[in-house]
């Protein structure tokens, strides 16, 4: 005898929080304090829908893939290391 089940509703308009979990759960490798963070600066496009912060799963696919676009580090290059470290 097979359960009837549901199938689970995969919605692309989430909060921080759930759009963490579908991310976790198809290995994107960010943390909620990531994503929370991109929004506070500006760098991810979200929605505030009242005091509720509203992401587009699809906008975070997007800024993982291309970035913010901040060139603030161009022609940035690290010190060389001593002799003596290498």
């Amino acid at each position: 005898m097979q359960k009837n089940t549901k199938p689970i509703k995969v919605y692309d308009f989430n909060p921080p929080k759930q759009t963490f979990e579908r991310a976790e759960a198809e290995g994107l490798g960010v943390s909620l304090n990531f994503i929370r963070e991109a929004c506070a600066d500006g760098r991810l496009k979200h929605t505030k829908v009242g005091n509720k912060t509203m992401i587009y799963y699809p906008n975070l696919i997007e800024f993982l893939r291309n970035g913010d676009g901040n060139t603030a580090n161009d022609g940035y290059e690290l010190p060389r290391q001593p002799e003596r470290y290498r």
